[in-house]
């Protein structure tokens, strides 16, 4: 009877009190089977429907935590009741919930248990095959989002991929994107930019969408040097951002282009474009990053010229904004910039600072390595682009420092990196020189 009225409750928008008649009934549960030394299976079976029932009033009422609570003790009653249908039910809104709070592992668990109750109903003929495939095509896109925060991009990809060709022909540009970005995860911009495009090719919307969409495509298009193709879609994206009236999108192609003249060798015209789009960032309420990402850029244009002190005092510019900041992390990275610069210094000072930062990050990259081997995924090329230039200012610097037996065993355990590709095996190395 408290079960039914809870229910009335419920589906009346009456949800506090509707939680409180559970509990009510819960408790009334308690003392019955406490009398009876036990419960009968019929007891059981409207209990778990009571804790199903709390639990979707506690989501209603956006706590989270105590629905996660509800649910699992209704699952945990489930197991006994034999009834396929409603433990598949209880699987996904209890993982749908522990995805709310964080709780992605567990979140895996119950969606991989509905998959095989789904595989088991498909054999008895429960359900039709075609209801049956929608579902778990939705699981699978669960999975694909829970391993992404997991960080396991090899099986999410497994799932988005299951998910694009149950899809196929109707694919929104979600997955589309999703396995674009999963693939660059994985080290492998051809495969990301293949699924990139064919997100641009059915996103309908000229918005913010086509603008992230096209901002990944060109990204790729310049990692893997195809400059002539990715200045067309530079253009694109100016066009959406002037069309769309977003300011950042127009930043983002101005500091593409000037990419692409500093792979060209025009070091002045891409200083043209970051200048640019570092006076356009000084309106963006971002906490500077932007505006010291465009600076690092227009160090990096007079680095190549060899004009080194101009570099400088534009990362010394950046490091001052990041000062400004609240962001521990645009600090540590301006810090960086600024310690790579400094290796041209010609003061003691500022090299031995220089070259304690540097050692400070390449330990840190160390153990960003040694999890991306641990999780068996390929170093991303820029971070071994970055791990390069920092390893290289070691160099210059111990030089300057008059240490050239230290340069030197860096400079060879560095080569035998990019010779053999294989960073994670040697990486060690390096901390044991410094």
């Amino acid at each position: 009877m408290l079960y039914m009225i809870g229910c009335n409750l419920s589906r009346n928008n009456l949800v506090p009190l509707a939680v409180k008649v559970f509990e009510c009934a819960v408790e009334s549960f308690n003392i019955i089977s406490a009398r009876k030394s036990g419960m009968l299976d019929t007891d059981e079976v409207i209990l778990m429907k009571i804790f199903y029932e709390t639990g979707e009033c506690w989501k209603k009422l956006q706590n989270d935590e105590r629905a996660a609570e509800s649910l699992q003790s209704s699952l945990n009653l489930s197991f006994h009741c034999g009834d396929l249908s409603f433990e598949r039910k209880l699987c996904l809104s209890l993982s749908e919930t522990k995805m709310k709070v964080g709780r992605y592992s567990e979140a895996a668990v119950g969606y991989l248990r509905a998959l095989t109750i789904l595989d088991d109903l498909s054999y008895v003929g429960i359900e039709s095959a075609e209801d049956l495939q929608v579902e778990k095509t939705s699981i699978h896109n669960q999975l694909a989002r829970v391993y992404v925060e997991l960080k396991l991009y090899n099986q999410a990809l497994d799932h988005a991929l299951l998910v694009y060709k149950h899809c196929e022909g109707v694919t929104t540009p979600e997955i589309l994107k999703m396995i674009g970005t999963l693939y660059d995860h994985l080290g492998n911009p051809e495969s990301a930019l293949e699924f990139y495009k064919k997100c641009y090719n059915v996103t309908e919307n000229k918005g913010a969408k086509l603008s992230s969409v096209i901002e990944c495509i060109v990204c790729d298009l310049i990692k893997l040097e195809k400059l002539d193709e990715a200045l067309e879609y530079i253009n694109k994206q100016l066009k959406c951002g002037s069309d769309n009236k977003d300011e950042f999108t127009i930043f983002s192609a101005a500091l593409h282009k000037g990419d692409v003249f500093m792979l060209t060798d025009d070091a002045e015209a891409a200083r043209s474009q970051f200048n640019f789009a570092m006076k356009l960032s000084q309106t963006f309420p971002d906490e500077y990053f932007c505006e010291c990402n465009a600076l690092c850029k227009i160090a990096d244009s007079f680095s190549e010229e060899g004009r080194y002190m101009h570099a400088l005092y534009e990362c010394e510019r950046a490091l001052a904004l990041a000062r400004k900041s609240k962001s521990p992390d645009l600090l540590d990275k301006m810090q960086l910039q600024v310690a790579i610069h400094s290796q041209h210094s010609t003061s003691e000072k500022e090299l031995s600072s220089a070259l304690a930062t540097l050692c400070a990050n390449v330990n840190q990259q160390c153990g960003d390595f040694e999890m991306l081997n641990a999780q068996e995924l390929k170093v991303p090329t820029e971070q071994i682009d970055k791990f390069s230039s920092c390893c290289k200012a070691i160099q210059v610097i111990l030089h300057r420092l008059h240490q050239p037996t230290a340069a030197c065993v860096i400079a060879e355990w560095l080569n035998q990196c990019i010779v053999t590709n294989t960073w994670t095996t040697y990486i060690p190395n390096v901390t044991g020189c410094l």
